[in-house]
């Protein structure tokens, strides 16, 4: 690693960066709280919640990390500090990366396995979709990583110039090149996982109000997308490695902005229980029970000397108590329908699912007052 002779001024963008980083990281866990608490209050923990855990807990660690390489000249220029700084501040450079990588990766798995659950059987092309763009997530998330100590015989010569000496490396392009088309994956599967929900929900029998906000709420992860593909246009900085705590300034900066969006955008959907929590936006049948974010509501409406009591579930974000019948396809469609009329014991909705549309089959109760 050849060090350069001073042409620039010393300047330390360390305190930005660590507060940048800072603020994220507290942020993202107040949302990350919010989101296991209405997970626990509706008994619905999953795996999803357990992947954007160790996501944030992976970002918790780069952040102490950015907090030590700031504090010891990591975003100044590689000629103002001594021998011994650079190389502990240029390895901890590369560790940051490498955890940057892993947390990007259990960041979309967490989005990916949310889409899951939201989606349940409703339609299998978009399972194998998700499930596909998961896969390849991981996969080229774990050969970056490899590839990023491996492209030296000794990982030591990537921080230590006197390794470097008696060592071979590749071509640093190859490594940044192979980040680059990482990062690009990243943008497109960030934008993949905001659209492939929007196919699904302009199926449902929803007012276009509710449409719209739902695909608001559902498609955080455009920013994400958005940040990814502007911090792929940093991995070019992975080449100078002559100055590489000077040059590398915006690629921490969007990465960590890209981790932070996928945090806070990823948990918004799963908030639903803590809004009808706090505002009281519905009010809960006194006969059904909730499970998941699928608690039965009740709605009252009052056409004059009547009220009708219509019961509807929260379909809007296709997690449904475990109770309601589902059926895979529209085989035995009327015959379900019929029973759904003879059963007088409840007033659970029948939601009839096919591969790709939601036909959903509700009672209404009209009760008269003398």
């Amino acid at each position: 690693m050849e060090i350069l002779s001073p042409t620039e001024p010393d300047v330390d963008r360390g305190p930005t960066l660590i507060a940048i980083f800072s603020t994220e990281c507290a942020v993202s866990l107040a949302f990350l709280s919010l989101r296991l608490w209405a997970r626990t209050r509706t008994s619905a923990i999953g795996f999803d919640d357990v992947f954007m855990t160790i996501t944030w807990l992976l970002f918790a660690s780069i952040t102490i990390i950015v907090g030590i390489f700031g504090a010891s000249g990591g975003t100044r220029h590689t000629y103002y500090l001594s021998n011994e700084q650079a190389i502990y501040v240029t390895k901890l450079d590369w560790v940051s990366q490498a955890l940057a990588i892993t947390a990007l990766a259990t960041g979309k798995v967490a989005v990916g396995l949310l889409l899951l659950r939201l989606i349940a059987s409703t339609s299998r092309w978009r399972r194998i979709t998700i499930y596909v763009l998961m896969a390849l997530t991981v996969i080229f998330s774990i050969l970056a990583v490899v590839f990023t100590f491996a492209q030296c015989q000794n990982p030591a010569a990537l921080w230590d110039p006197s390794v470097h000496a008696m060592t071979s490396c590749w071509d640093p392009k190859v490594q940044s090149n192979f980040s680059t088309f990482t990062g690009g994956l990243n943008s497109a599967v960030d934008i993949a996982f905001s659209l492939i929900p929007i196919t699904l929900i302009w199926r449902l029998h929803l007012s276009t109000k509710k449409r719209v906000g739902l695909v608001i709420l559902l498609s955080g992860g455009v920013f994400s997308g958005i940040s990814a593909a502007i911090k792929t246009n940093q991995l070019v900085t992975l080449t100078a490695r002559s100055d590489l705590t000077w040059e590398t300034f915006g690629l921490y900066l969007w990465t960590g902005i890209e981790i932070f969006l996928i945090l806070v955008c990823g948990c918004i959907p799963t908030l639903r229980p803590l809004w009808d929590h706090v505002f009281g936006k519905r009010l809960r049948s006194n006969q059904g029970g909730s499970c998941g974010w699928a608690s039965q509501n009740s709605a009252w409406k009052r056409h004059g000397s009547q009220r009708q009591f219509a019961q509807e579930p929260d379909q809007e974000l296709g997690i449904f108590d475990h109770n309601f019948q589902q059926v895979p396809s529209s085989r035995g469609l009327s015959n379900q329908i019929s029973a759904s009329r003879d059963d007088s014991r409840g007033s659970r909705p029948t939601l009839m699912q096919d591969e790709e549309q939601l036909i959903q089959v509700t009672r209404s109760y009209n009760v008269d007052y003398h």
